[in-house]
């Protein structure tokens, strides 16, 4: 990593001299901008490399790499996090969703990825902290159902179907809130996810 960026503080640095000699401010973050952005599609284009070829801790080593450039990555952070749980490396799994957190603490989709870890690795109590607070932070579309079949899985049925019927009056076409609501008002079991 350090290498890349020498070699693009060197590149910024030539083709800033050999343009023009008298660079502006904005000009020069410009320039940086444009580098710290090849250094991003080399990442993910090496990380890609790595996780095709069954390299994904490797894969997870560049993810990383990706988020120190762009903290604001979420989707790298839930690739490298799902690459190292699904490694067995629940501990650095963890410590990714820390960081993603910490970067994007605002962000519904940062909520929603470490609840949808829980929900897979069975920790269903932990997953609806996460997926509340993605909800309380805005997470739109048919991602909020994941919260519903899980409040219903642990049992939360009455919570479960108040959360079917307020998506139901968001959206009354929304054939899972439909099937859902009605499934927990006559009294039976969950639909599997």
């Amino acid at each position: 990593m350090r290498i890349l960026l020498a070699a693009c503080g060197v590149l910024l640095a030539g083709l800033t001299w050999a343009v023009e000699p008298a660079v502006t401010p904005a000009q020069a973050r410009a320039i940086s901008a444009e580098c710290v952005e090849v250094l991003l599609q080399i990442n993910q284009s090496l990380s890609d490399n790595y996780y095709h070829a069954g390299a994904f801790m490797k894969a997870v080593d560049v993810l990383e790499r990706i988020v120190v450039l762009d903290p604001h990555d979420v989707q790298s952070y839930a690739s490298a996090a799902w690459l190292a749980w699904s490694s067995k490396d629940h501990d650095r799994a963890l410590a990714i969703y820390d960081r993603l957190i910490a970067a994007n603490p605002d962000s519904p989709d940062a909520y929603f990825e470490v609840g949808l870890y829980y929900t897979r690795v069975q920790q269903d109590e932990a997953a609806l902290r996460w997926l509340a607070g993605a909800l309380a932070r805005g997470l739109a579309g048919p991602r909020r159902h994941l919260y519903g079949h899980t409040l219903a899985r642990v049992g939360r049925t009455a919570e479960a179907r108040a959360f079917w019927h307020t998506l139901l009056a968001d959206d009354p076409a929304n054939e899972v809130a439909k099937r859902e609501a009605a499934r927990l008002t006559q009294g039976q079991p969950p639909a599997p996810e």
